[in-house]
């Protein structure tokens, strides 16, 4: 009745297999995530992720998963955690408007490029409209930003218009 909660668990092997290097390691990581139900109609969804070595399962691969030190030629995993927050309320029986924001945080070890990704953030409002019981509109404005180890940042500003037939 309050909604629902899902845990993943994450386990991999990293390695890199080039010339005479052969080097590996673990990666690992967990996941919490759900929807809970507020009031009658409106829900919040939600998920954190951290872990080691999540490289390509967190952020949609915004950070890797792991680095060679130069120094001692090991393969190291990255640190790496995010989430997302996102609230859904139903104008109508036929519309919704959801709002949220997401996150990705990375722990590059310093030898990593400047131009590495550390952090990752963005957030959004989107409303959907179900014009008949099998076609559905949306429009969705969203903006983030990239930060790099050097501090450098980019910004994106960006507007979609979605139609989805049921079939």
């Amino acid at each position: 009745d309050f909604g629902n909660v899902s845990v993943a668990a994450l386990g991999r092997q990293l390695r890199l297999e080039a010339g005479a290097i052969d080097e590996q390691t673990t990666g690992y990581g967990i996941s919490v995530s759900g929807r809970l139900k507020i009031g009658e109609k409106d829900d919040v969804r939600f998920s954190a992720s951290g872990g080691k070595g999540m490289g390509r399962y967190i952020g949609l691969n915004a950070a890797n998963g792991a680095a060679i030190d130069p120094l001692n030629g090991d393969l190291d995993a990255i640190k790496s955690y995010g989430g997302l927050l996102a609230w859904r309320h139903p104008l109508n029986e036929a519309t919704r408007l959801s709002v949220g924001y997401s996150g990705l945080w990375v722990d590059n070890p310093d030898y990593l490029p400047m131009s590495s990704t550390k952090q990752v953030q963005s957030a959004m409002a989107a409303i959907l409209w179900d014009a008949t019981k099998y076609v559905t509109f949306g429009l969705e404005y969203m903006i983030g930003e990239r930060k790099t180890e050097a501090g450098d940042k980019g910004r994106i500003n960006r507007g979609t218009f979605s139609a989805k037939l049921t079939f």
